[in-house]
């Protein structure tokens, strides 16, 4: 399937090439773990150490129950790991297929699709700590997982919409990968991961996190796996109106720069 120089039709076509970009992400994978006796299991290995290890201290440290905080931080730092990604690493989802786009007549949104199923694996292997966890530390419920499924649905959402705006980006202003990293590391701080919203209400501080989209897209995956009930309806609605909003800004902006992207590589 060849590229039409049409943006839609090749944002179409593209997912349509899933047998390409699939084969791309997991040879991705399996050349970050070449020669690794437990090879992608490290990033379950290395994620379940963190939570135990970082979880405990923090609970320790701030002073929080157990049982509660340390399954809240350690969803909360998959899915803050997982959009963090969607902006930083599809970043050079254009600039590391640069032979591939200038030699094959695929269309272009192939090596971000290629980039986002690769961050997608890591999550899945991260999201099944976290099933342990909750079940180890909180009270895992099937109800809770099918209930978080609708929000893992739009996260995903947004990281593609993250990807094409950072790969689109990079190859005119390479300084866009750093740049997004050290705001998204700001970003981090506000948002409720390491700390829950409600001890920022409790502080006078609910603003910090009411106008942060990104609390939102957290928040319709965590409370239902931790809690087993569905988001309130102001979480859902925060979440689809970030996502809506990305959507008319990220493709037209896209669209504008596509014309002219294989000359910035």
């Amino acid at each position: 399937m060849r590229q039409t120089g049409v943006f839609h039709r090749d944002v179409l076509n593209g997912l349509k090439l899933w047998r390409v970009w699939g084969y791309l992400a997991i040879n991705d994978l399996r050349g970050k773990f070449a020669r690794s006796s437990l090879g992608a299991a490290w990033i379950v290995v290395s994620f379940a150490i963190w939570a135990g290890g970082v979880g405990l201290i923090y609970a320790r440290l701030f002073q929080l129950d157990t049982r509660t905080f340390v399954p809240f931080l350690t969803v909360g730092f998959a899915l803050w790991g997982f959009i963090t990604s969607s902006f930083v690493e599809s970043s050079g989802s254009f600039l590391g297929s640069a032979g591939y786009v200038k030699q094959f007549n695929l269309p272009k949104q192939v090596y971000i699709y290629r980039s986002v199923l690769a961050q997608t694996i890591t999550l899945t292997f991260s999201l099944l700590v976290c099933l342990a966890v909750i079940a180890i530390f909180g009270s895992f419920s099937v109800a809770g997982l099918a209930l978080a499924l609708p929000g893992i649905g739009l996260l995903m959402v947004a990281a593609v919409f993250h990807a094409f705006l950072s790969a689109y980006i990079t190859p005119y202003l390479r300084d866009f990968p750093h740049a997004v990293s050290s705001l998204m590391n700001v970003i981090f701080f506000v948002t409720p991961i390491i700390f829950p919203a409600k001890m920022l209400e409790e502080r006078g501080l609910g603003a910090v996190y009411q106008f942060n989209p990104f609390y939102y897209l957290l928040e319709v995956v965590r409370e239902p796996l931790l809690t087993g009930s569905a988001p309130a309806a102001a979480t859902w609605s925060g979440a689809v109106a970030y996502v809506a909003v990305l959507a008319l800004i990220v493709m037209p902006f896209c669209r504008r720069l596509d014309s002219r992207l294989v000359y910035a590589l």
